[in-house]
């Protein structure tokens, strides 16, 4: 959807929500643990090539993952020192069903990233669990 189309208190909606998914529940996953006595060794989170770089359309999207980049970035500063490994898997275009009515553009898009073709989500999964 064009930029100039999406209303701007939507836009925000969005951006919020994906930020708080991510936030709120690294949040709870610190507490439960803490509640547990166990320490956060990794945390991971998803991202996207097109947080780099802008998108025609795309804007919604990038801007919510570069918000998951950030993030990604002062948690590490925060927790990096007591030991817990902070990462996010920046993922380019994936075959799923999610991306099934982009068709051939698809194709075209992953042509830009490094593998030349769209990933598997089994791809993606194996990248994570290390």
């Amino acid at each position: 959807m064009p930029s100039f189309i999406i209303d701007v208190g939507f836009e925000g909606q969005v951006v919020l929500i994906a930020d708080r998914c991510v936030f709120g529940g690294a949040q709870d996953i610190g507490i439960a643990l803490a509640d547990a006595g166990l320490e956060l060794r990794q945390a991971q989170g998803p991202s996207t090539m097109v947080a780099e770089y802008g998108v025609p359309g795309m804007a919604l999207y990038g801007s919510s993952k570069a918000a998951v980049n950030l993030l990604t970035k002062s948690w590490a500063a925060e927790y990096g020192p007591r030991g817990v490994r902070v990462d996010t898997v920046v993922v380019g275009p994936t075959r799923t069903e999610g991306t099934a009515p982009m068709g051939e553009n698809l194709d075209g898009l992953a042509a830009q990233a490094p593998a030349g073709r769209p990933a598997s989500p089994q791809e993606i999964a194996a990248s994570i669990v290390y």
